[in-house]
């Protein structure tokens, strides 16, 4: 199994096609006004799948959203989505044969 690789040192290969990897996704949340449905700020870490697109270096997550990969997490906005870490995806299990 791989070891998780900061964004901060690495990103992946360039290839002629995306890939996929597992990523940590860190997400925050800071209220912006009385009427904000937290009023208290979180931060939360999700492991997902995504796409990465070496060319343009972006992310596509799962669920329809795109994360430029050269933004460094201190120039990220207060309310959003980040890339932490990356693994490349295990292989699938190998058949039997019968």
């Amino acid at each position: 199994m791989s070891e998780w690789i900061s964004v901060k040192d690495k990103l992946p290969e360039k290839h002629e096609c995306w890939h996929r990897y597992n990523i940590t996704v860190m997400r925050s949340h800071y209220p912006t006004s009385s009427y904000d449905l937290c009023d208290e700020p979180y931060e939360e870490k999700i492991v997902t799948t995504a796409a990465y697109d070496s060319n343009q270096k972006i992310w596509h997550l799962d669920w329809d959203e795109q994360l430029n990969a050269l933004i460094d997490i201190d120039d990220a906005p207060l309310n959003g989505d980040f890339v932490t870490h990356w693994m490349p995806l295990p292989e699938p299990p190998k058949e039997d044969a019968k």
